[in-house]
């Protein structure tokens, strides 16, 4: 076997943050975001059998010769937001937003919007509970959220053909898999709870 693979992969990614504060006491941060991926992987090999001697091994030299080779690639682009907001130093909140597009999944269903929301008390820089010396930081958090997956192969959506060895030893063009529109994220969700002590 002789095999070849190259792979090219390239990100940009840019990020924007504002913070700012009213009246001392309510703190803001808004990021907004912008991220591209590329990825494009061509693949080629070649094969060979009875070679006529031990000093020949090439798959060129081979008797018998089979090869094959591919390509194949994928992109994404997304947009993402998030505010924090603190009150007092204490009271917490935090909201984001993020908007994803794949060129894995169906013309219907390219882009998904996963939003996602927070928020916390920080319990130990209340009056009571700073009277409790043994406790130096409390934390109650919940938040909620959604994520999409991707990992699926690259052109899932798409209905696409493949060459064959036809009838009697002619080439041919087959089906191999149907098309399909509506293919779309898959999406999980998540609640957490936790108290910090």
């Amino acid at each position: 076997w002789d095999r070849r693979t190259s792979v090219l992969n390239w990100t940009n990614s840019n990020y924007f943050n504002y913070n700012f504060k009213l009246k001392e006491k309510h703190d803001f941060t808004i990021l907004l975001g912008n991220e591209t991926q590329r990825s494009k992987r061509n693949g080629v090999g070649l094969y060979g059998e009875k070679f006529p001697n031990d000093y020949f091994t090439q798959p060129g030299d081979a008797a018998i010769k089979r090869g094959y080779s591919y390509t194949t690639g994928w992109s994404f682009a997304s947009f993402f937001s998030r505010l924090n907001y603190k009150l007092k130093d204490k009271y917490l909140l935090s909201a984001s937003m993020r908007y994803d597009g794949s060129s894995r999944f169906g013309d219907n269903n390219k882009w998904g919007a996963f939003p996602g929301v927070s928020a916390g008390w920080i319990l130990s820089e209340e009056e009571f509970i700073k009277k409790i010396k043994v406790i130096s930081f409390l934390k109650l958090r919940a938040s909620y959220g959604q994520t999409g997956n991707a990992n699926i192969g690259d052109f899932a959506s798409l209905g696409y053909y493949s060459s064959s060895l036809g009838y009697n030893g002619n080439s041919a063009i087959v089906p191999n898999t149907l098309s399909n529109n509506d293919l779309r994220w898959e999406k999980s969700n998540q609640v957490d709870v936790n108290l910090d002590i």
